[in-house]
């Protein structure tokens, strides 16, 4: 997916701590992103924005498979997957 984003300059999503794809791959980051997130401290249960507010301007969300801190990203997963996976059948 990263390597099909080429010249178009995409707006990544990373649920995780840290997004390091706008300095890595010099894209723009999304509107409203923030330069870090930390469960329980910057994101929790009751403090989140709705999803659709923050992935507005996102082209494309990753989910990593080895994210750099798990209790934010299974955070991240459990309140945002219902924008970005289909339902189960």
């Amino acid at each position: 997916m990263l390597c099909q984003l080429g010249a178009r300059q995409a707006t990544v999503a990373v649920l995780d701590f840290v997004n390091p794809f706008s300095a890595g791959l010099a894209l723009p980051p999304p509107v409203g992103d923030s330069v870090w997130y930390h469960w329980g401290r910057t994101l929790g249960p009751e403090y989140h924005p709705p999803a659709e507010e923050m992935f507005a301007d996102v082209d494309l969300i990753l989910d990593p498979r080895w994210p750099i801190e798990i209790w934010t990203a299974n955070g991240m997963r459990d309140f945002f997957a219902h924008y970005y996976r289909p339902p189960l059948q």
